[in-house]
């Protein structure tokens, strides 16, 4: 996919695995991003897209969550 907006890749990859991404409205998913990934495991294809976007994830089951390095700076000063 290429040059799309975030969510549609995430939504792929939604539709193509077992996984659910969940995220709060400071990620920004309509940013334009793009992968070209074909049986790679799901935290490969989202270390391509994420780089450099200050998004980051973290996989618990079935769920990935994504935040932002700033909402992760406000939670570790708390």
């Amino acid at each position: 996919m290429n040059n799309v907006q975030l969510d549609k890749i995430l939504n792929e990859i939604e539709s193509q695995t077992d996984y659910l991404f969940i995220y709060n409205n400071q990620v920004d998913i309509n940013r334009i991003a793009s992968v070209k990934a074909k049986n790679e495991a799901v935290a490969k294809v989202l270390d391509k897209v994420l780089e450099g976007t200050g998004i980051n994830y973290e996989l618990e089951g079935t769920h990935i969550i994504l935040s932002t390095e700033t909402a992760n700076k406000s939670n570790d000063q708390q």
